[in-house]
């Protein structure tokens, strides 16, 4: 099968508005990757369970790379050839890339001397969509965790930091909540399916969308990076990357602008 182009994209503040989680604005460059049978597959520090509720409201079937890099899950199927993967989930073939969430857990719970922490694994459904402020809802799939913890801090950072790097913990920190993993990467994660993709089609173009720090792994990995424009105008400054396209617009509107662009530079027939 030739699917031509590779979308990966990142969620929050990219496909979905960083405030409502809305994707309308990008509905007609959405349905015209489907209309080309081209796979938009999410790659976003978002749950399993919050990528697969997004993905069935735009009516896009297809694999997913879920918490920062951390699992990359195939539906069962997918592809006309066997490739090797780690084990099997619901209606999936899972590649995992990071170590189990029990395990991050279980290093957090060792650094509690270190200072307060409060993951969502201690959080109640109602407390964490106090925290996003989401819906109880959306705060349930959030807390369907399988690799990364997401946790609150109050104690000295640089000791936490040292701490987490002697036991082999990946961490980011911004705003109020660090995330913590042990191992995974998108830009490895986008990698590892492209492979999957190209054992079908080797002609591919693959894209990519991020509007952030952490996706510059993800850009990296793509034959066109494309960096999203923040509500408020501006551009993440932690993402110096050389020819990356820039969107004019935020959010989901820049993202269908920006997608069909490229689309616009495919010949078709």
């Amino acid at each position: 099968m030739a699917y031509g182009v590779l979308v990966f994209t990142d969620l929050d503040g990219t496909l979905l508005d960083a405030d409502s989680q809305s994707w309308s604005p990008a509905a007609g460059a959405i349905n015209e990757l489907k209309k080309r049978e081209m796979p938009i597959m999410p790659v976003s520090s978002k749950t399993r369970a919050e990528a697969e509720s997004f993905m069935k409201q735009m009516e896009v079937n297809g694999p997913l790379i879920t918490e920062n890099g951390s699992g990359i899950f195939v539906p069962k199927g997918y592809f006309p050839f066997e490739f090797k993967y780690d084990r099997e989930v619901d209606n999936y073939c899972v590649i995992d890339l990071a170590q189990p969430y029990s395990k991050v857990r279980e290093v957090l719970s060792e650094l509690k001397g270190l200072g307060e922490i409060v993951g969502f694994g201690d959080m109640s459904t109602k407390e964490i969509a106090e925290e996003m402020a989401r819906d109880e809802s959306l705060a349930e799939l959030a807390k369907k965790r399988e690799y990364e913890e997401v946790f609150r801090f109050s104690g000295d950072e640089e000791v936490l930091k040292k701490a987490l790097g002697e036991r082999g913990v990946t961490w980011t920190s911004r705003g109020r909540y660090w995330r913590a993993r042990i191992c995974g990467d998108k830009g490895e994660a986008v990698k590892r399916l492209v492979e999957l993709y190209k054992t079908a089609d080797s002609g591919l173009k693959t894209v990519g969308l991020g509007d952030s720090f952490r996706d510059v792994s993800l850009l990296k990995a793509v034959d066109v990076p494309i960096l999203i424009r923040r509500k408020d105008g501006s551009f993440d400054p932690e993402v110096t990357l050389e020819c990356v396209r820039k969107s004019d617009s935020p959010g989901p509107q820049g993202w269908g602008e920006e997608i069909m662009k490229v689309l616009g530079e495919i010949p078709q027939g």
